[in-house]
């Protein structure tokens, strides 16, 4: 699996866990607040980060992506 990819579901599952989702409710609110591009973007930096801060800081942006 690619990296990125991987890293991107490792997001995803992470967000769902603290978040108490469903998959597929946070499949939608990623694509919703463009997560995963965010994640892309930055993933040179991003992934060398701890999940913990990682979840912050996808909360975070999705917060700050709604206020926009």
């Amino acid at each position: 699996m690619d990296e990125r990819l991987l890293f991107q579901v490792c997001c995803l599952e992470a967000v769902k866990r603290r978040l108490a989702l469903t998959g597929k409710e946070t499949e939608e609110l990623f694509r919703k607040h463009s997560v995963y591009n965010y994640l892309d973007d930055g993933y040179d930096v991003l992934h060398t980060q701890d999940q913990e801060y990682m979840v912050d800081d996808i909360i975070d942006y999705i917060k700050h992506h709604q206020a926009a």
